[in-house]
């Protein structure tokens, strides 16, 4: 069992999870001490744990148990544990998913934006391969499968060949 040397400070959201931890200088709370709606609980060891923030990563505040309760590995970036579960589970909105696709989307058209001016180089099939491609990308949320779990999974169409 790996014991650190200072304990970690960390402050955790009303589901458990950990937002920010920082070194116990005691200048913190007490445990349970709320501040700007997180509670203030100390991670003393962090077990069989290579670092603390694989600790972290696995690990949300319990208050049935007074302590740290060790957890799946969160399946992708937009998942959050979700305390309305029975038992509490990971959970993930798409929402969060699909706004990062379309800022992808978005920056992807706003570069190949030139391919549809009157003065570009272009020949006519040429600047229609790129609408056509340009119309896939504004479609991408509607072909998705349901499926994706990050922007990479998302079915991106692929560029002309100019």
């Amino acid at each position: 069992m790996t014991s650190i040397i200072h304990p970690i400070v960390a402050m955790h959201d009303a589901s458990g999870v950990i937002q920010i931890t920082y070194h116990d200088n005691g200048r913190h709370g007490e445990d349970g001490t709320v501040v700007d709606g997180l509670t203030t609980h100390r991670i003393y060891n962090i077990g069989d744990y290579p670092n603390v923030a694989s600790y972290i990563d696995r690990h949300v505040w319990c208050d049935e148990l007074g302590w740290w309760k060790e957890v799946p590995a969160k399946p992708n970036k937009y998942s959050y544990w979700d305390v309305t579960l029975s038992p509490p589970a990971w959970n993930w909105d798409i929402n969060h998913l699909l706004h990062d696709i379309r800022i992808q989307r978005d920056q992807r058209l706003f570069y190949c934006d030139w391919t549809q001016m009157p003065d570009s180089p272009l020949t006519t099939a040429q600047k229609s391969a790129w609408a056509t491609y340009r119309q896939e990308l504004r479609d991408i949320t509607g072909n998705l499968t349901g499926s994706e779990q990050t922007v990479e999974d998302a079915p991106w169409p692929s560029e002309p060949t100019t």
